[in-house]
């Protein structure tokens, strides 16, 4: 079957997905906040695949110091969004 690059992007995506999600579940507290948030078709490991699609793109902030050196202010790490 001949793959298309797009497809190739997706299926190693959906891979990287799934690694996160097992990697997640691992974490008793983790699990337990995907089972919270669980509701209806959506259980908690399709949560946990669904974040890793749906990251949203947090860029650093920057400030300039007097000698116009730009310091990263802060990084944050992405919330649970389900």
């Amino acid at each position: 079957m001949y793959s298309l690059p797009k497809n190739k992007q997706t299926n190693k995506r959906f891979q990287e997905a799934v690694i996160y999600a097992k990697s997640a579940f691992a974490d008793p507290a983790t699990k337990q906040t995907y089972a919270d948030k669980a509701t209806g078709n959506l259980t908690a490991y399709n949560g946990a695949i669904a974040d890793l699609f749906n990251t949203p793109e947090i860029e650093p902030i920057y400030r300039t110091t007097p000698e116009n050196w730009a310091i990263p202010l802060r990084y944050e790490q992405p919330t649970i969004s389900k």
